[in-house]
């Protein structure tokens, strides 16, 4: 409707049952808004719990990755405890000395060397 043309020409008034039909439209629109509205909100409340569930992701990555590397390190650690304690073994048993060695030849292998 252009304004050169003015006012739609005077229309007969709404019989009953089409008032009621008008009234239905509006009572199903307004409820239309309102579960809009509703959904709106669950949409904008899914969308923050998504992005929370995104943030606790990435610290749950990130937890698990210093945790492998702690695992390493504890592994490394535990490995050189090793080393340490076999190198100990070792120079405390020591094996036969040269001194052990030339007492064992000099008495034909009598002699006791620990």
């Amino acid at each position: 409707m252009s304004p050169e043309e003015g006012p739609p020409a005077a229309s007969a008034p709404l019989t009953e049952d089409e008032k009621r039909l008008v009234l239905r439209h509006l009572v199903s629109i307004e409820s239309l808004r309102a579960e809009l509205a509703v959904y709106r909100d669950y949409l904008r409340r899914e969308r923050e719990l998504a992005a929370k569930e995104a943030v606790n992701n990435d610290k749950a990555i990130e937890l698990a990755k210093q945790e492998a590397d702690l695992v390493r390190k504890e592994l490394e650690l535990e490995k050189q405890r090793s080393e340490f304690y076999k190198a100990a073994y070792e120079a405390l048993k020591g094996g036969r000395s040269k001194k052990c060695w030339v007492l064992k030849i000099i008495t034909a292998w009598i002699a006791p060397c620990h």
